[in-house]
């Protein structure tokens, strides 16, 4: 692959990022449905403490972006370029599914919809706020879509990367509910979605590849037919 690819790559990565950004910023500010939130509040009721504030705290902001862009890091370092493009477009799914279902069916986070949990985020980093695209926008938590495809991305290299990535995929999952961030529908609806977007990815490439082959196949037998 070229250079001018590779950053072709990369830029595609940005503007799929800024359009996750802006685009929900547009959607309606004003609220939506509310989960049964009691495993939330069992979660903070039975384990909160200081220490564990802080794990999640840390994980759920810093572990996302980590798995999202390592994701790509790391194919690129292999130069995996097709895969790479691959992983770029999965994620651009995932995120156009994610904003159209926040679009249609808003869900308020336990934090903000159910009495007696914690913001835990807001009391430790309340900045990080900022950079949340759309608060109504808890189902399905792109949190656990997103961290799902880097794991299905990289476990075919195996080693240490493989379960570092499913290590961190299961404790940011898990932060997402002890924070208050999602519910547990939240978070099997972001596995759903992650799995949609790898399968729709592949599905489109299938049919491309077809359609090549046979524009391939025609090409070839076009002199011979002409002569017939």
């Amino acid at each position: 692959m070229k250079r001018t690819d590779l950053w072709k790559l990369v830029l595609l990565l940005a503007i799929a990022t800024l359009v996750y950004e802006i685009f929900p910023r547009l959607l309606p500010q004003d609220g939506g449905t509310v989960f049964d939130g009691s495993v939330v509040v069992f979660l903070q009721g039975h384990l909160s403490n200081p220490w564990l504030d802080w794990l999640f705290f840390i994980i759920y902001s810093a572990g996302y972006p980590l798995i999202v862009y390592g994701t790509a890091a790391y194919l690129l370092w292999k130069r995996e370029f097709h895969e790479c493009e691959r992983y770029i477009k999965i994620f651009i799914v995932v995120q156009a599914l994610g904003v159209l279902t926040w679009w249609l069916f808003p869900v308020i986070p336990p934090r903000m919809g159910v009495g007696g949990v914690r913001d835990i985020r807001a009391e430790l980093g309340g900045f990080t706020e900022s950079f949340n695209p759309y608060p109504y926008g808890a189902f399905p938590s792109l949190h656990v879509a997103n961290a799902l495809v880097g794991v299905f991305m990289l476990s075919p290299y195996g080693g240490r990367i493989r379960k570092t990535w499913v290590l961190l995929f299961v404790l940011l999952s898990f932060s997402t509910l002890y924070l208050g961030e999602h519910y547990w529908q939240d978070v099997v609806s972001g596995l759903l979605y992650g799995y949609a977007g790898c399968v729709l990815v592949a599905a489109a490439e299938t049919v491309v590849r077809k359609r090549s082959t046979r524009g391939k196949a025609r090409a070839v037998l076009r002199p011979w037919i002409a002569r017939t």
